[in-house]
């Protein structure tokens, strides 16, 4: 299952000409993190921008299924801010914000950047032999539904994983995507280890 992401809506504006709007925050928009600090509380928030280094803060926002930074001045904000649960909102906007790709490019992108490679571990329980036993025309055939779906989630959470760490470093694809899967088996028990790798890349910008 996906990590649960929280974040804060805007929910509206103090005034018309806050540092929030002149940095062009609109309301509706997810604040997910400030200054790569991921964001759960008001109080948080406040807490990362006092103990900013910088006269400008970074802010990653959600916004229309894509996610996004702005910078604003180290200071209030002048917005009403209401914590929520944005995971499902956070795991679409994911998907289309970066890339993944088994090939060394994207069709249609020129990559200007490489910044590093990245990984993302998932272990999960198979019980592959007890879903045998348990339900012998679960394998007719050949085939394990069970463990078909267990491989199937465990490729999704993985994948989803790389994302969160491409998006952590700024990246907007991740190339060369490699799966590789072990099974670690011991004490009558079956884990499945599963390693998703590749190379974070930025795109040129469009209009750059």
């Amino acid at each position: 299952m996906p990590r649960s992401v929280r974040g804060l809506v805007v929910h509206e504006f103090v005034s018309s000409d806050c540092a929030a709007i002149k940095a062009g925050m609109r309301e509706g928009d997810v604040l997910l993190s400030c200054n790569e600090t991921a964001l759960s509380s008001v109080d948080q928030l406040k807490q990362v921008i006092s103990d900013a280094p910088a006269p400008t803060v970074t802010l990653r926002i959600l916004r229309e299924n894509r996610i996004d930074k702005l910078e604003l001045p180290a200071g209030p904000l002048g917005t009403v801010l209401v914590a929520s649960d944005i995971t499902d909102k956070f795991q679409s906007a994911l998907h289309t914000s970066v890339i993944l790709s088994t090939t060394a490019n994207v069709a249609g992108k020129e990559i200007t950047e490489t910044l590093d490679v990245i990984t993302a571990e998932c272990v999960f329980g198979m019980n592959i032999f007890k879903d045998f036993f348990a339900s012998i025309t679960d394998v007719f055939g050949g085939r394990s539904g069970s463990t078909q779906t267990v491989l199937r989630d465990a490729r999704k959470t993985c994948l989803s994983e790389l994302r969160r760490e491409a998006l952590d470093i700024g990246a907007d694809a991740v190339v060369g995507v490699a799966l590789d899967y072990s099974e670690i088996s011991g004490g009558g028990k079956s884990m499945m280890f599963l390693v998703a790798s590749g190379t974070a890349v930025r795109f040129r910008k469009e209009g750059g």
